[in-house]
């Protein structure tokens, strides 16, 4: 669908207008805009246009939760990829070795999941509410810890027993 092009003039005065009539932070120094009538802030330069935004397109909890989601991944993979040696090097005999490296993979695969997941459905992610996006991503950052602290538990439980 195309848009009609909209001259620069224009949006310089819809800017200004709104501007005249409004208190509005600069989206980077926060120095208040009311009344400013150039296309920049007077304080730090930065540009400026009229825009359209929704209070729930936040990005910090989407990012929390695709960092914790990316730590766990890559974290699993690379301890994966080191504890394959010792299984191959004993020839698939040591069960410590197997169970190691099964776990880790098993947590990698589930935090690609996560990532994957998280890359895939931001759309979905945005349209909660922010506390509950905010929820939701310490839950998924909190949630990728435990399952890890619970896997390097069951781990140490097995070396004991062995």
């Amino acid at each position: 669908m195309d848009q009609p092009a909209i001259e620069p003039d224009t949006d310089n005065d819809a800017l200004s207008a709104w501007l005249d009539a409004h208190d509005e932070p600069c989206p980077v120094c926060r120095y208040n805009l009311r009344g400013v009538r150039s296309p920049a802030c007077p304080e730090c330069n930065t540009p400026l246009t009229l825009g359209v935004r929704s209070p729930r397109a936040i990005f910090g909890p989407w990012a929390v939760a695709l960092i914790a989601c990316s730590l766990g991944l890559g974290f699993d993979g690379v301890t994966s990829l080191f504890m394959l040696a010792p299984v191959i090097g004993t020839g698939g005999e040591d069960p410590l070795a197997i169970a190691m490296w099964t776990t880790l993979t098993t947590l990698g695969v589930c935090s690609g999941i996560g990532v994957a997941w998280l890359l895939t459905r931001r759309r979905i992610w945005m349209r909660m509410r922010p506390g509950a996006q905010w929820r939701t991503a310490w839950t998924v950052f909190f949630g990728v810890g435990l399952l890890h602290l619970l896997a390097g538990g069951g781990l140490i439980a097995i070396l004991l027993m062995i």
